[in-house]
């Protein structure tokens, strides 16, 4: 599938940070025919190297040997590489420190991430600095094993220069995207789509938080409203829902044996006990934004708040009665 002159002539890609997200694109591009390197940590990492990744989706049950490392020193930087930066929010200053000792400042990193700070945070080391819109449906609870839930498209990962633009490279990353199964185009203004997504995203810690049985519709739609305050606060151009679900019509929600419930990738760090979450960068950009306006956030607060005290504590998802949750927000 990868003939010598292909790999002298084609980009290589780099996934930092191969869980759900990056597991996933990492598989589809490599099944496409294109060149990859996934880069994982701890038993994940270890997995991938002795085994290979073990992918599942509606059609596929198979183990992929694609090539991994542990380490982003191990990457030879001399090859013509584009960084999909797929780490959570919180882990994107120390993937993006440790990125910049040992690449040139000039290689395309791709925020293929939730949440709006991320593309800032690498502009600071890296001069070609992508955004990309993230919608993949997926699961990581195990290590080595990644479940690609969906049918039809893959998953929408719309791709543009960051602040704005498009460029020639942005136009060829959404065509390797396309020609691997996702929905993309080069948009020179995708980060209206990635506010529209943080829209979406706010809802994440509610699923992760209460208990699954309690009624919280009320609190989606609290956290919702405040998002959409602060956005006509700061003059915040976003796809509405609408919008987002147009992006989405073609993928179809589809089990795959042994993940028939589907959850949230906040709800997935909490079951997989990683110690981190990704709520501040979510519902706590909102809190961000909301001082910074003047305006009060007081479920987006509470979310994050109680998000840390779950992490700190160890708590499985969906624990917490709506009851409980609800005494303390500071209204």
């Amino acid at each position: 599938m990868h003939s010598m002159s292909e790999q002298e002539d084609c980009w290589q890609y780099l996934i930092y940070g191969s869980g759900a997200v990056g597991s996933t694109i990492g598989a589809r591009l490599w099944l496409s025919g294109k060149r990859v390197t996934l880069v994982a940590r701890g038993d994940h990492a270890r997995v991938l190297k002795e085994q290979g990744l073990h992918f599942l989706t509606p059609e596929l049950d198979q183990i992929i040997g694609i090539p991994s490392v542990d380490r982003i020193a191990e990457v030879d930087f001399k090859n013509k590489i584009i960084v999909l930066l797929c780490v959570k929010s919180q882990q994107t200053k120390l993937a993006i420190e440790e990125l910049a000792m040992v690449a040139p400042a000039d290689i395309p990193i791709c925020c293929v991430q939730n949440g709006v700070s991320n593309e800032r945070t690498v502009l600071r080391y890296f001069k070609n600095v992508y955004a990309t819109l993230v919608n993949l449906p997926a699961m990581y609870l195990k290590a080595g094993e990644v479940a690609s839930y969906v049918s039809g498209l893959s998953g929408v990962l719309d791709t543009g220069r960051y602040p704005t633009g498009t460029d020639r490279l942005s136009q060829e990353i959404a065509k390797d995207l396309r020609d691997a199964g996702f929905g993309a185009v080069a948009d020179p203004r995708v980060m209206r789509k990635k506010y529209g997504k943080l829209l979406m995203n706010v809802g994440n810690a509610v699923q992760a938080i209460i208990d699954p049985e309690d009624d919280v519709k009320e609190v989606y739609r609290s956290v919702r409203k405040e998002t959409e305050a602060v956005y006509f606060a700061g003059n915040i151009d976003y796809a509405d829902r609408k919008e987002m679900s147009d992006l989405t019509e073609e993928m179809k929600i589809t089990p795959v044996p042994g993940y028939e419930r589907t959850a949230s990738s906040s709800w997935q760090s909490l079951m997989r006990n990683t110690g981190d979450i990704e709520t501040d960068y979510l519902n706590g950009e909102i809190a961000l934004l909301g001082r910074m306006h003047g305006i009060p956030t007081p479920y987006n607060d509470h979310l994050a708040r109680i998000a840390r005290e779950f992490v700190l504590n160890n708590r499985p998802p969906g624990s917490m009665k709506l009851s409980e949750f609800l005494k303390g927000i500071d209204r």
